[in-house]
């Protein structure tokens, strides 16, 4: 049974610390073992950050490896002190150990920007990645071995990351270091307001693999866990699923611009393997499933479609999808939203309107005259021609005449 409430450990505080506080959860998942299941193994914290000493000494102590883990404020040290249980050497596929890392801040406001693994000078065998994980992320776990742990299942509100342990890491080696690198930022202020509009809305569609239609399935949050931040989504596979092909759309309120959509490679977490993404311009519209009234959806700004082919859901559960997108900043929307600000741009609207109309009013009239101009001088210079015609009529009839 998954239980909400953290252990918490005293610390002596007569040390400098850090002015954040981390928590580290421990997951196992085998095809086997768990039966692909993410299974909980063991918990530690809050533990204030120390300067000169380690948060977690040998960590899980329900396993037969453990890690001596040092949290500092830039990066994370994994150094592998025990391996004497271990069920292989060499991790089979269908195999990863997580580590979650759980930040709070005691001061300052901030959440975790971004992560990665150090690669220059690595001293491991491991095959390793890093995920950022926003503030609120719920993590869904099982107790398989019967642990019997209190486990946070929603991790701080400034968010965490996730470190995997995959397919092919060799543990015979002891003292394997495993270096982390992350990077805070101050958290987004969001105004709160009981009328303000969610800014993004996801829709789940099935297709029918006999005739090709596409419905709406209300039931994925059951399936996924999904976390939408300001550059990327992230999706987890929570649970066993025979589907065709499977359609996520995304249909963002804001109005900036999205650029630069592409599924981030993940060696580890194969769940990308099985999806595309395709960016949804304004305009697009999507069949609400309704057989009565047929009502579509439409996107009055940019969203993002995630297609899933059909795979064996097994093979990836508990394995996770990361889309990243850009929004330039700075720049002038295409859509203005109603109220004040639609009103100040019908003005200006019409007043451009009205001035370009002057203006071809002006340039027609100029044109006009222009033309007038042309047939007066036409007409003076038709005249003189006919009295010099005239003129020498005249002197030659009067040559004549002599």
């Amino acid at each position: 049974m998954i239980k909400s409430v953290a252990t918490a450990f005293l610390f002596a505080p007569a040390l400098v610390v850090s002015a954040r506080e981390v928590t580290v959860i421990n997951t196992f998942q085998d095809v086997d073992l768990t039966n692909s299941m993410e299974a909980i193994l063991d918990t530690k914290g809050p533990s204030s950050m120390y300067e000169d000493s380690l948060e977690f000494v040998g960590f899980p102590s329900t396993t037969g490896n453990a890690y001596d883990i040092d949290v500092l404020e830039d990066r994370i040290i994994m150094t592998l002190k025990d391996n004497n249980a271990v069920y292989d050497w060499t991790f089979p596929e269908g195999r990863f150990d997580r580590y979650y890392f759980s930040f709070a801040s005691t001061s300052n406001d901030e959440e975790v920007e971004a992560a990665w693994i150090e690669e220059e000078g690595e001293d491991h065998d491991l095959v390793a990645s890093v995920q950022t994980l926003l503030p609120g992320y719920v993590l869904e776990t099982h107790d398989t071995f019967e642990m019997d742990l209190e486990v946070p299942t929603v991790l701080q509100q400034k968010g965490g990351l996730v470190v995997t342990i995959g397919p092919g890491s060799h543990l015979d080696e002891l003292e394997q270091e495993l270096v982390i690198h992350y990077r805070m930022m101050p958290a987004s202020q969001e105004t709160e307001s009981e009328e303000e509009e969610e800014e993004v809305t996801v829709y789940n569609t099935m297709q029918d693999s006999e005739d090709g239609s596409e419905h709406m399935d209300s039931t994925f949050a059951e399936r996924y866990s999904i976390s939408v931040g300001s550059d990327e989504i992230v999706m987890k596979l929570l649970q066993r699923h025979d589907s065709g092909v499977e359609r996520f759309y995304f249909k963002f309120t804001v109005q900036e611009e999205i650029r630069d959509v592409e599924l981030v490679n993940d060696e580890i977490n194969a769940l990308n393997k099985h999806a595309q993404v395709i960016l949804l311009e304004p305009g697009f519209s999507l069949n609400s499933g309704d057989e009565e009234d047929d009502e579509m959806l439409v996107f009055d700004n940019w969203g993002i479609m995630v297609e899933f082919s059909p795979f064996q859901a097994e093979q990836v559960i508990g394995q996770t999808l990361q889309v990243k997108f850009t929004v330039p900043e700075d720049e002038e929307y295409e859509v203005v939203e109603a109220g004040e600000d639609a009103e100040d741009s019908n003005e200006e609207e019409e007043a451009t309107q009205e001035a370009d109309e002057q203006e071809e009013a002006q340039e027609s009239q100029d044109d006009e005259e222009e033309e007038t101009e042309d047939v007066h001088a036409a007409a003076e210079e038709e005249a003189q021609e006919q009295v010099q015609e005239q003129q020498i009529s005249e002197e030659e009839h009067v040559a004549r005449r002599q």
